[in-house]
């Protein structure tokens, strides 16, 4: 994923649409500002870290990106 790029991996629920999705994105480019594209991953499930937390921002190496093995 580009330096210039946020996924935001969501574990949705029955009640998570492509609508409510692309208000996610809208909202965080609006809040990142325009130089910043912002990528909506639905997931399975969010790994936890090997410390055993569940991070919320979470840094990406240059070669990950959406759909990559954790």
């Amino acid at each position: 994923m580009a330096a210039d790029a946020v996924a935001l991996r969501v574990v949705p629920t029955p009640k998570f649409t492509d609508e409510f999705a692309q208000r996610l994105r809208r909202d965080l480019e609006k809040f990142m500002g325009p130089a910043v594209t912002v990528v909506i991953e639905p997931v399975d499930h969010i790994p936890l870290e090997p410390s055993g937390k569940r991070l919320i921002i979470k840094p990406l190496r240059a070669a990950e990106g959406p759909g990559s093995p954790e």
